[in-house]
């Protein structure tokens, strides 16, 4: 007899049988019986609620750009674009990516960590124009791709 095989049954067997077992534990749940499991609480999702409008995020990301081809370091572009918006929210997370610039994170890389304000098509093209020295023409190249989306 194989290791796997006990008290006359096959692997195939136990396991089939350990599923039916489940099962019954599932029914005697519902039923009201004895419980041999500690009740989950249900989960839920929990639903990213953004707190910027498309339009603030495209005058902001349009404000940067600007600023970053008119020569400015990322930080005073930063500052800028912060006390431009008028979106609390906004003005609060251009605050932290500065600060967490001036820990020596990238842009993209500080941005990343708010994605209920930045998706992953906003942090991957400042990536790209980190990489390649073209952030202002990356950004205004996104910001044109959505309006297009946007208007068709």
């Amino acid at each position: 007899m194989s290791e796997h095989q006990t008290k006359g049954l096959t692997r195939r067997q136990a396991i089939a049988g350990g599923t039916v077992a489940l099962a019954g534990l599932a029914v005697a749940a519902k039923t009201g019986q004895a419980q041999t499991e500690t009740p989950q609480p249900p989960q839920t999702k929990l639903q990213e609620v953004s707190l910027v409008t498309p339009e603030e995020l495209e005058l902001w990301t349009l404000d940067l750009a600007t600023s970053i081809a008119e020569g400015k370091s990322v930080a005073n572009c930063l500052i800028f674009c912060g006390l431009r918006t008028k979106n609390d929210e906004l003005r609060r997370d251009s605050d932290t990516i500065l600060k967490i610039t001036n820990l020596g994170v990238r842009l993209s890389g500080a941005m990343e960590l708010n994605r209920a304000i930045f998706d992953r098509n906003h942090v991957t093209t400042v990536r790209y124009g980190e990489i390649y020295g073209v952030l202002d023409e990356a950004l205004k190249k996104m910001l044109e791709h959505r309006f297009k989306i946007n208007t068709e």
